[in-house]
């Protein structure tokens, strides 16, 4: 008979409506859910982290605050394009993204201009305010970057990740002697 179904034709279009990971997503917990989204808090406390950083850097002296700031903007610029990758893939249009990055961005050149500006205020500040920026900055490293590239990395690949972060140290430490 031409025109009548053949029994395997339902239920191999059923089996097409059915996405064959269902069991993977029903056994996602809420909190893993909201773990995936990406957490615009934690991004503007990183924000204000720099601004902070940048600030108390140029009040313990104007080279300290220029090599902060170039510091901090070469390692900027990777990290934006990566987030203006996620903004596109997300679905974000074009020009929003850059929108959105550029606001990003601002932050950081406004927290300078007013860390120059309290730049007389109070020396004494600046003593206790510097290390906890420098530690902030190794905390990052050793807690959160260091894991990141050793995760599925080759031996090989792992040592010159880490002789590329102490040979960054050794920089910071021969611009300490020479200031």
């Amino acid at each position: 008979m031409r025109g009548a179904p053949s029994p395997k034709k339902p239920q191999e279009e059923s089996s097409k409506k059915k996405p064959k990971d269902t069991k993977k997503k029903d056994k996602k917990s809420d909190t893993e859910e909201e773990n995936d989204k990406p957490d615009d808090d934690s991004k503007n406390d990183k924000v204000e982290k720099k601004k902070e950083e940048v600030r108390a850097s140029f009040l313990a002296g104007r080279s300290i605050g220029w090599v902060t700031t170039f510091t901090i903007l070469f390692h900027e610029i990777p990290h934006e394009i990566g987030d203006y990758a996620i903004l596109i893939q997300s679905g974000v249009k074009p020009f929003k993204a850059k929108c959105l990055q550029l606001l990003t961005a601002v932050g950081a050149f406004a927290g300078c201009v007013c860390s120059l500006l309290a730049e007389g205020v109070d020396d004494a500040i600046t003593a206790y305010i510097l290390p906890f920026t420098a530690g902030g900055f190794i905390y990052i490293a050793t807690v959160s970057v260091i894991p990141e590239l050793l995760e599925g990395a080759t031996l090989k690949q792992s040592i010159w990740e880490i002789l590329a972060l102490l040979a960054g140290v050794f920089m910071m430490v021969l611009i300490a002697q020479f200031e």
